[in-house]
Order: C-alpha cells, then sequence, then structure tokens
C-alpha cells in the first residue's frame, strides 16, 4: 500500500466519503477525527456499530470484527440498550489497578534487591 493509495480492508462503501473529506495536510490524528464524522474521539456504543456495519476508520478497530471472540463482544455491546458503558469503565478501573499493584511490585524488588 502505497503513499497515495486506500487501504484495501476500508469498507468499499465508506471509502469514496473518506477520500472526500480527507484532509491533505495536518497531523494523522486531525485527519482520524475529521474522517470519523460520527464518533470523533469518542469509544461508545455508536463506535461498536460502525465496526460492526463496516463504518471504522481505524484499522485497530475494524480488526475487532474479524475475530469470533472479538466479533461476539462487539456483537453483544452494539446495540444502544447496552451495557457498554459501564463494563468498559470498570475493565478500565481494573487495568489502571494492575498497573499499579506491577508498579508496586517493581518498586518493592528494587527495594529489596539493593
Amino acid at each position: 500500500m502505497g503513499a497515495n493509495t486506500s487501504d484495501p480492508a476500508i469498507s468499499p462503501a465508506l471509502l469514496p466519503s473518506l477520500e472526500r473529506q480527507c484532509p491533505k495536510d495536518g497531523s494523522p490524528l486531525d485527519r482520524i477525527l475529521l474522517l470519523d464524522q460520527v464518533t470523533g474521539d469518542s469509544f461508545d456504543v455508536q463506535s461498536l456499530i460502525n465496526i460492526k456495519n463496516g463504518f471504522s476508520v481505524l484499522p485497530s478497530d475494524s480488526i475487532l470484527y474479524e475475530n469470533d471472540i472479538t466479533k461476539s463482544i462487539v456483537d453483544f455491546y452494539s446495540v444502544p440498550e447496552s451495557a457498554f458503558a459501564g463494563d468498559f469503565v470498570v475493565e478500565v478501573q481494573f487495568v489502571m489497578n494492575v498497573g499499579k499493584q506491577v508498579n508496586y511490585y517493581y518498586n518493592f524488588t528494587q527495594l529489596v534487591h539493593k
């Protein structure tokens, strides 16, 4: 894939719209936020609906619908009345706590081995 060619994984139904909107200058993040007219810089139920329907802008998002396990998760949460927001917050807090525990363990082992 060259500098002036599109990603073949992008939905053919979405590509013309992206090509019309694609800014020629600016940072990659600016380009992504401008291209995703529906969800912008948020990650919510609508983001999952876009992924399910083949309208995700980021490859890291669209790949979630290519694996049976993550596809079932996207399907489960891609309905407006899903518990996605609450469950997502719980998981982010869990990951943050794991990070704190790893940090604590690392600092503790550094003290022990001095």
